[in-house]
Parts: C-alpha cells; sequence; structure tokens
C-alpha cells in the first residue's frame, strides 16, 4: 500500500470519528438561481455556495430552499446586490426531506427591494436554524405580516440592515419583521432597523403593531434575545389618530408582542431605540401579555438591561381607550373584567430620557383591561428624566412611569422613579444627571457597532456627566458586570446604561476659560460652564488620553499668578514631571483630579526715571520687577550735581499686571563762588592787612578747584585761616553758598629773612570730603619732600593728585591723597533669602520675604539670609538676573545678559532682576557649582560659602567659578 495514501486516509478518519462530520465540507459556485437552489437541496456535507459575477441582479425567481440536509449551509453572496422584480418573493426556506436539523445562512450580501410588493424572506416548517449574517434588507413594502421577512423557526440576524420596509394593508403588523404563533427561538444581534413602519391600522383584534417587527401570539417556549441593536425611526402608524381604523392597535413602534404567556423568554440587553413612534402606545416598544387563568400573567421572564431609550414617542390619546401609553415602553396586561392577571418586567441599569407620550407615562406605561388586569416593574439602577407627559398638547409635564393596578418596585439607585407609591425626592430634571451641555446620543467612546457591512455605525448611548447624580452612586453589589458597550463595571459604578470613568483638571483656585459651551455633551470632555473651575477627559477605566495644555486648550487662569502645569498634590509648587502637556495617561475608575500649579505671577515692570527740569536722563533708570501684588518702593536717588524737586507718580505701591512709572525730577545745583583773599597775618595771628587783590574761583558742580597760591614779595605763606582751622586748599566745588578762603602771609624780617619752600598735604574721600587734617610741609627752597600716604580705616586710597615727591620751590604745592570708602551703609543693603525643597534638592534665592514665607507653606524648608544685596541705586550695583524652568521648577541667577537671553530662549521664563551685587572691590564673591548628573531641579547651586562649594565639588559637581560678588 502507498504510505502517503494510508497516511491520509487515516487523517481523514481521525477527524471525522473526534471532530465531527463538519469537517467534511466544500465551496462551490452557482451562476444562477437554479443552480443555487439545487446546490443547497441536494447538499450530503456541510457547503459553501458562492455567487459568481454571472449570477442575476434581479431576483424574478423565488429561491426555494429546503432543509433536505442536516448539515450546514452557507450562500455566501460577496456582497453583491440582489434585487425583487417587484413582487417576487426572493427567498424561501422551509422543512425539506431530512429528519434531523440543519441549517442556512445567508451571509454578506444587499437585498434591494426597490418598493417590491414581495417579501425578501419567508421561512417556515424548518428544524434547524436559519440565519443572516451581514445581510442588507431594504425598500421591501409587502401589504401582509412583515412587509421585508417572515419568519417561522429558530432564526438568528446578526450584523444586519433592515431598512425603509413597511407593511400596507389594513390588519397586519411587522413593518419589516413578522412571526405569527411563533415557538423557537430568535436572535438578534448588532443589527440595524431603520425606518421601518406599518401604514394602516387594525380591522379587528390586530393590525398596524410594530413597526419594524411584530410577533403575535408566541407560544410559552418562544425565546426573544435582542442584544446590541439600533432601532431607529420605526413608526407603528405614526398618524393614527386621523386614520380610519382600530386606533388603539398602532402600538411597539418598532417592536410589538401580542399576547405573550408565562414561559416565554425576552431579553433586551444593550440595545438603543432612538426617535420610533407609535399612533397609539409604546413609542418603542409594545409588550401586551395575556393568560390562561382569572390570574395568571407573565410574572417573570422580561428583561430590559443595559438599554437606552431616547426621543421615542408615543401619541396615543385619552380617547382612544388607554391612557398609560408609554413614550418608550408600553407593558399592557390583556383580561377580561373578572380577571386580576398580573405581569411584572425587570428594569436593570437602562437609560430613559427625554421620551414623550400624549398623555401619561413619558417612558414607560404600566396597564391593563379593566377593572383589575395590571402590569407593574422592579426597577434597579435605572435612569428616568426628561420624559414628558401631554406630548403635543401644550400641557406637557414630568413624568416617566405612569401605573396600573399593580404596584412597582423601586429596588434602589433608581434616578427619577416616580411610578405611584414613590417616595423621596424624585429627580427628573436632566441636567443633574448629564450636566448642562445638550444631551443626545453620540458613539460614546464605544467599540459596539450594528448593521450590514455596507451601513454600518456605532451603536450610540447618551454619556452621564462627571460626579452628578448617576456617577459613582451604586456600592450594593446590584451592578450589572458590564455596561451597554461591553465596558467593564467598577463598584462603585454608575447608574444607567453607561458606565464612565474620568480624569479631572481642577482649577485649584483659579478657573478654565472657554468662549462657548459645546454644542452637545459627546462622552469624551465634559464641563458646564464657560468659566469652570473643573474639567474632565471622560472615557473608560482603560482608556489613553493625552494631558491637556492648561495654558493653550483650557485657558487656564487664576489672578495674580502664572499657570505651571499640573500635580496629584493640591500643595505642589512645580508640576509632576510625569503629566507634561501631551504625556499619555489612563482614565482610571474612581476618577483621578490633576490640580493646576500656580505660581506668583510677574508683575509688569516699575520703572524709575531720573530726569532735569528738561526731562533729559541724568541717571541710570532703575527697573524693579516682582510678583503682583508684592509692594515696591522706589527711591529718590543722590545725583552728583543735582538736587531733588519733585517727584511724579507713585514712589510706593504694589506690582500689578500693567507697567508703572515714576520720574524723579532734579535741578542742577550751581556752586557758590570762592573769593581767595591773601592776608598778612601778625605773631599772634591777628590779621594785618591784605597784601593782594582778591581772586575768584568760579565752575561747575563737582569740578575740583585750585586756589591760586600768589607769591607775594617780602611775605612768606603760612597756610590758610578759617574758623574751623585748616581748609582745603584744592578741592571739589561743591558748596552752593559763596565761600571765602583766607590765605595766610607773614613779613619777612632780618630776623627771618629766607622764603621757605611750602608743601601743603590733603586727604579726602572721592566726593571732597577731609579725612584727616592737612599736613604742612616746609624747608628750604631746592631741599627734597616727600608727602606721607596715611592709612585710614575703612577706606583705600585710589589717586593722588599733584607731586607727593619733589623739591621745595617759592610757590606753594598741594599734594592731595584720594581715597574710596570700603563700606556699604546699612539702609542700603538687602537680605537674599534661601529656601530648600527637600523633594529634589532645589534652591529658591529671593529677596521677597513675602515669597520667602509663602513657599514654605509648600514644605521648603527655610534657611535664613544667604548673603546680602544692595538696593537698585547703589552706586556700583550690578544686576542679578532671575530665570524659572515651568518644566522642571528651577530656577537660575546669572549676571551675563547674553546668558539670560540663551537660556530664555531656550524655554525658561525670564523674571527679570531678581537682585543686585556689588562690584569686585566692594564686595566677596558667591560661588555658582553645577551637578552634571542631575536631570531636573537642583543642578545649580550658589552660596558665598568656600567649603561648601568644595564639598559639593568633591561629590561630582563642576566649579563653575564666581557667580557674582555680595557686599562685604
Amino acid at each position: 500500500m502507498n504510505k502517503k495514501f494510508f497516511w491520509l486516509n487515516g487523517l481523514l478518519v481521525f477527524l471525522t470519528l473526534f471532530i465531527g462530520k463538519g469537517v467534511l465540507a466544500d465551496t462551490v459556485q452557482v451562476s444562477t438561481v437554479d443552480d443555487l437552489i439545487t446546490q443547497v437541496n441536494t447538499a450530503t456535507q456541510a457547503r459553501t455556495i458562492t455567487l459568481d459575477s454571472n449570477f442575476p441582479q434581479t431576483i424574478s425567481k423565488t429561491i426555494d430552499l429546503k432543509e433536505n440536509t442536516s448539515y450546514p449551509i452557507i450562500i455566501d453572496g460577496q456582497n453583491k446586490t440582489l434585487t425583487s422584480d417587484g413582487s417576487t418573493l426572493m427567498f424561501s426556506y422551509s422543512g425539506g426531506s431530512s429528519s434531523t436539523a440543519g441549517s442556512v445562512t445567508l451571509k454578506n450580501m444587499i437585498l434591494q427591494g426597490n418598493n417590491s410588493s414581495g417579501k425578501a424572506i419567508n421561512t417556515s416548517g424548518y428544524k434547524g436554524d436559519f440565519n443572516l449574517d451581514n445581510v442588507y434588507v431594504g425598500d421591501f413594502h409587502n401589504p401582509s405580516d412583515g412587509g421585508a421577512m417572515n419568519i417561522g423557526g429558530n432564526t438568528s440576524i446578526v450584523d444586519s440592515t433592515f431598512e425603509n420596509n413597511t407593511t400596507n394593508a389594513p390588519g397586519y403588523g411587522g413593518g419589516a419583521i413578522a412571526g405569527k404563533q411563533f415557538s423557537s427561538k430568535l436572535v438578534v444581534e448588532n443589527s440595524k432597523f431603520f425606518n421601518n413602519e406599518t401604514l394602516a391600522l387594525g380591522t379587528g383584534a390586530v393590525g398596524g403593531e410594530g413597526g419594524a417587527m411584530w410577533f403575535y401570539a408566541p407560544s410559552t417556549s418562544a425565546s426573544f434575545e435582542f442584544k446590541n441593536n439600533y432601532f431607529k425611526e420605526n413608526k407603528a402608524v405614526e398618524n393614527a389618530s386621523s386614520m380610519t381604523g382600530v386606533q388603539t392597535l398602532a402600538d411597539g413602534g418598532a417592536i410589538a408582542f401580542f399576547n405573550v404567556m408565562q414561559g416565554i423568554k425576552i431579553d433586551f440587553d444593550s440595545n438603543t431605540f432612538d426617535s420610533n413612534v407609535a399612533g397609539d402606545n409604546g413609542g418603542a416598544i409594545l409588550i401586551q401579555a395575556n393568560g390562561s387563568t382569572s390570574t395568571d400573567g407573565v410574572t417573570s421572564g422580561i428583561l430590559f438591561q443595559n438599554n437606552t431609550f431616547y426621543d421615542n414617542k408615543s401619541n396615543g390619546s385619552a380617547s382612544s381607550g388607554v391612557t398609560q401609553s408609554g413614550g418608550a415602553i408600553q407593558i399592557y396586561q390583556n383580561g377580561g373584567r373578572s380577571t386580576s392577571r398580573k405581569t411584572m418586567v425587570d428594569f436593570i441599569s437602562n437609560t430613559f430620557a427625554a421620551n414623550k407620550s400624549v398623555t401619561s407615562g413619558g417612558a414607560i406605561g404600566f396597564a391593563g383591561a379593566p377593572f383589575f388586569n395590571g402590569a407593574g416593574g422592579n426597577f434597579t439602577n435605572n435612569i428616568l428624566v426628561d420624559n414628558v407627559n401631554g406630548y403635543s398638547t401644550g400641557t406637557e409635564t414630568l413624568n416617566s412611569i405612569a401605573s396600573s393596578s399593580v404596584k412597582s418596585t423601586d429596588k434602589g439607585n433608581n434616578i427619577g422613579y416616580d411610578a405611584t407609591g414613590a417616595t423621596g425626592d424624585i429627580v427628573k430634571d436632566g441636567k443633574q444627571v448629564f450636566g448642562n451641555i445638550p444631551y443626545g446620543l453620540v458613539p460614546d467612546n464605544s467599540t459596539i457597532s450594528a448593521g450590514s457591512s455596507n451601513t454600518r455605525e456605532t451603536v450610540p448611548t447618551i454619556p452621564i456627566a462627571p460626579e452628578l447624580l448617576a456617577d459613582a452612586k451604586v456600592k450594593d453589589g446590584t451592578s450589572l458586570p458590564v455596561d451597554q458597550r461591553n465596558i467593564p463595571r467598577i463598584e462603585p459604578s454608575d447608574i444607567g446604561s453607561v458606565e464612565i470613568s474620568w480624569l479631572k483638571y481642577d482649577s485649584n483656585g483659579g478657573k478654565f476659560n472657554f468662549d462657548n459651551l459645546p454644542d452637545k455633551y459627546d462622552g469624551s470632555t465634559y464641563y458646564g460652564e464657560k468659566q469652570p473651575t473643573t474639567y474632565y477627559q471622560v472615557g473608560n477605566n482603560t482608556q489613553k488620553v493625552n494631558i491637556i495644555n492648561g495654558q493653550s486648550d483650557l485657558n487656564a487662569s487664576r489672578e495674580n499668578y502664572d499657570f505651571l502645569g499640573w500635580s496629584t498634590d493640591p500643595s505642589a509648587t512645580k508640576p509632576d514631571d510625569n503629566l507634561k502637556a501631551g504625556n499619555q495617561t489612563t482614565i482610571v475608575s474612581e476618577g483621578a483630579t490633576l490640580y493646576a500649579v500656580w505660581t506668583p505671577a510677574a508683575g509688569a515692570s516699575v520703572t524709575a526715571h531720573y530726569v532735569d527740569e528738561q526731562g533729559k536722563t541724568i541717571s541710570e533708570d532703575i527697573i524693579l520687577t516682582g510678583p503682583i501684588g508684592e509692594s515696591y518702593t522706589t527711591t529718590q536717588q543722590e545725583v552728583f550735581g543735582y538736587k531733588f524737586k519733585e517727584v511724579v507718580g507713585n514712589t510706593t505701591g504694589t506690582f500689578t499686571n500693567e507697567s508703572q512709572e515714576v520720574t524723579y525730577i532734579y535741578s542742577e545745583i550751581v556752586p557758590g563762588k570762592i573769593t581767595v583773599e591773601y592776608w598778612e597775618y601778625d605773631v599772634n595771628g591777628n590779621p594785618i592787612k591784605k597784601i593782594h587783590a582778591d581772586e575768584t574761583i568760579t565752575g561747575k558742580y563737582g569740578e575740583r578747584y585750585d586756589a591760586p597760591i600768589i607769591y607775594v614779595p617780602e611775605y612768606g605763606f603760612n597756610g590758610v585761616i578759617t574758623d574751623d582751622g585748616y581748609a582745603p586748599l584744592s578741592g571739589l566745588l561743591l558748596n552752593e553758598e559763596a565761600q571765602t578762603i583766607k590765605l595766610s602771609y607773614h613779613l619777612l624780617t632780618d630776623d627771618n629773612p629766607l622764603q621757605e619752600g611750602v608743601v601743603v598735604v590733603q586727604y579726602q574721600d572721592s566726593e571732597g570730603k577731609t579725612l584727616r587734617e592737612n599736613e604742612m610741609l616746609r624747608g628750604a627752597i631746592g631741599s627734597d619732600y616727600a608727602a606721607t600716604q596715611l592709612n585710614i580705616d575703612n577706606y583705600t586710597m585710589i589717586e593722588v593728585v599733584g607731586e607727593p615727591t619733589g623739591q621745595y620751590t617759592s610757590n606753594v604745592k598741594v599734594v592731595t591723597f584720594v581715597y574710596k570708602s570700603n563700606s556699604i551703609p546699612k539702609d542700603e543693603l538687602i537680605p537674599v533669602y534661601r529656601a530648600y525643597n527637600s523633594n529634589d534638592g532645589d534652591h529658591l534665592f529671593t529677596t521677597s520675604k513675602k515669597e520667602y514665607d509663602w513657599i514654605q507653606t509648600y514644605k521648603w524648608t527655610p534657611e535664613g539670609i544667604a548673603f546680602q544685596s544692595v538696593v537698585p541705586t547703589h552706586k556700583s550695583a550690578t544686576k542679578v538676573y532671575r530665570l524659572y524652568n515651568p518644566n522642571s521648577g528651577e530656577h537660575f541667577y546669572t549676571t551675563d545678559v547674553t546668558e539670560y537671553n540663551s537660556v530664555g530662549a531656550a524655554g525658561w521664563k525670564q523674571e527679570g532682576i531678581g537682585f543686585y551685587m556689588v562690584t569686585k572691590e566692594e564686595g566677596d564673591p558667591v560661588y555658582r557649582v553645577f551637578n552634571p548628573n542631575a536631570t531636573g531641579p537642583g543642578s545649580h547651586m550658589y552660596t558665598k560659602v568656600r567649603s561648601e562649594a568644595d564639598w559639593l565639588i568633591s561629590l561630582g559637581w563642576r566649579d563653575e567659578g564666581i557667580a557674582f560678588y555680595t557686599p562685604r
């Protein structure tokens, strides 16, 4: 035997025995209706039949299929469009020769009626299953029950669409689909039913019900499962009140069940009903129960869970009989006047919003035949808001549930439950659930879709708003495991059909600013005001979102503060590194909050100008900066050669968001003239007579002058006579009053015939002030002299005017040693405070005591005064610029304008002048070190303590030299 053949034969036997006969399958193509019928009706194994390119587009002969085999048969239309010829039934499936159940599936095809009076599909009498998978059925208008399809056995409709189908003859129901005495199982999943309609009223006990589907008297063994479907704008004789016929039968705008009995299963799970209309009762659904005894009804087996009903309408009036119409649903218990049958329906986690009824029960009407028959519901975790009675009558009132003689039960966590006997505050206003933004059906982050491939769309729902009445309120274990969108619920879960999670943005003392509210709440973001204090990203607990940019997207603002970013800590002074705008994060189920991080806003500058009376600048402007709200003080400067006259503007105040100017105006000082007189004095110091005409000295304020010491024959020079002793022979013109310098001479006699040489030695500061008494050096003309430089405490000699060494001559010489003060007045010193953040190693240096105290409230450690700075008016004040990194929270300080601008261009916020330091001659160094390993704040450190700098350098920090000089 051939080994290869033996192996294949053995594998075939194995598959047949252990996997099942379904493994034996074939695929065939057909090009004619007859060929298709033959391939289905003669199949002896599982078979997939595809329609080839020659298969007719117009169907003029019924494709009559039989259950002749127990094998599954799939007819794959390859997305072809098959069109009715106008009256022919397109597909039929019924029982055949097989004694066991088989199945037929129509798949991937478009059945287009083109206003056909024939049906698309009719089924009956088979044992197994008939399935639709990705089938579009549209524009069929058969006058009998089920304008497009009649079902008579186990049926599944998956990923399909029924659209624009009608039934239009009096006494019939089901605009798209109908089933009478149905005793099997119907499963409808992920399918759409749009704009299907019954057009004619009943003529007797039936007719006009179920705009999309109608089931008459299903058996107690029947089962109906509807999941993830979308029913929209289906109608059950919308204008019944204007037509002739039995108006009370125009029920169930989308679906009608007529006379169901105990034992039946009707399960609506995760469907959306939108804008369906009933000419009488049950804008979306009618379920009419019956019974076989005087007391039985349907007490179990009917369940609504995770469904959304929005804008459905019932047009039934009080004159047409039952007043509990039910804008979305009517549950009606049929019976005689002597029976007391009761039906109970379970409602779990559904949303009913904006449904309308002409009479009562804007959402649900529980009704019964007079007198004692009735229906009610068990309600758990449902939303019922904005449902209206009196629709179209001009007397609208809010009411959701209209009761019959059977009492409904509020089993907890219902919003808007207002059935008879309800107690407590009944919430009816949808804004308390859905927020201030207009709401309605939206895709709502769902991945559940419905319809055939050519019409498929997301099944919409209505998202609730964060932290309102429906959010996180179910804590008692009654939650369904998933919501309508198949998103897991996590307790405390939400009331209604939709579970939300959210990420909250808290303005933390500020506000967010929007020009307008959204036109509609779409379930992705929520804010309820134009200037809210909170903003939400809404989604589910596994959803990824990008962190919002608080400035460009939310326009975050807070008076006198700048927005920095987000933190999970409401007291943070800088943003969390992982919460930068654009970073991705997960929306968590319990709701996380990101708090806005603010820093005191830098106020607009205050500029102090110093000008003369003609407006000419006589000293450099002083520009002050600081946080909005902090106080400022400008100072009057001492301007050499000028005296203060007046000031224009506020010399003190607080920084605001607008620039401010203060102008100090000065008048020029005109020094008084100096008269030099030449006197002979006797030995007792008494003046005798003038020996020379007076000399006059004039000039500009601050100029150096030299009193002319004139040689007078027969006289020797003594010095200067003043009330205070010796006065300067040279100095600066600083006195506004006239002055007189009297020079003393003595008459040369035989006892003292020699003319001596004289050198006057003066000790002055840089402003002409005498620091020590003048020294008079005398000697023979032609002999040598040497003036002595003195060491004066807290002063440094900077200049010598005149010849400190030389020879005496007949002319008097003047030598002046000029000194500069080494000390800075205390009123010109301002402390620089240092604070430390132990979380990231950052240091803050500030002259603002207010900022220093404020930052301690955010757990920064105060470290006292780091060093001193000087007032802006100090004669050698050096600007130290301050920058801030909004991403890391670090501050940086530099005296280099180029560095200041380049770092600012790299994204750092330029905060202006932080403080003023001095020149090297007046100060001690402040060292700057850099940590090359730092990835966030704390990369730079400033210290005047050399040992601290050396210690950091020993740890790997880089020595960046002297940053600036602090006053000694």
